[in-house]
């Protein structure tokens, strides 16, 4: 009776070792399939953000370049106009220094208003030109700004993916030490299995 209890006790801690062993298994097993989910997510998150980032600095460049033409047009405009302010200047130092029949009096006049009309376009062009170049200033600023935002949370979403894969190495590493236990244990059982204890009373018998 007492090698049968002893023969059933092995066989129930071998049977409990068994089960603990697909219990771990099964549970890191759920782990792992959750945290490849994860890791999946993650990297679709990141593929967003780098699409995201590249459009943000595909749109940088197309308002950078947009904003130095119409700084060059501006800078255009505003040449002209200095170039037509000289030009009226000399007119009048004209109208004042010679003496002129009345024809090429009018004539000068004429020029004159042509001029100023002239200016007048340009000076309202360049206005245009300033209030544009503040909208794209400003659009600018807004695109930087969404693409620091996008830098910042792709970093952060790589951080995070990172460490669930750092946590899921750690799981897995635990696991691995617990079957090893689990083998060592398993061993232990088998030998004590080999060399069975006598009961008390038959060993008495034989001494």
């Amino acid at each position: 009776d007492t090698e049968r209890f002893e023969s059933l006790w092995d066989d129930a801690q071998a049977l409990r070792i068994q089960n603990e062993v697909l219990v771990i298994r099964d549970r890191l097993w759920k782990d792992l399939v959750k945290e490849t989910s994860s890791d999946q997510k993650n990297e679709h998150r990141v593929k967003q953000l780098w699409a995201k980032l590249s459009a943000a600095d595909r749109r940088i460049s197309d308002a950078s370049a947009t904003l130095e033409q119409k700084q060059l047009l501006q800078k255009a405009v505003e040449d002209r106009v200095r170039v037509y302010e000289s030009r009226i200047a000399e007119l009048e130092r004209a109208q004042l220094g010679d003496e002129l029949n009345p024809q090429a009096v009018a004539e000068l006049q004429e020029r004159v208003v042509k001029v100023e009309s002239v200016k007048s376009k340009l000076e309202r062009d360049n206005g245009s030109l300033e209030v544009e170049l503040r909208s794209k200033t400003e659009e600018l600023s807004r695109i930087q700004q969404e693409k620091e935002q996008a830098t910042t949370a792709m970093r952060e979403a790589l951080e995070a993916a990172d460490q669930e894969r750092a946590r899921l190495r750690t799981e897995l590493d635990i696991y691995h030490e617990q079957l090893c236990a689990n083998d060592a244990l398993r061993e232990l059982l088998v030998m004590a299995k080999v060399e069975p204890i006598e009961p008390i009373g038959s060993a008495a018998a034989q001494a």
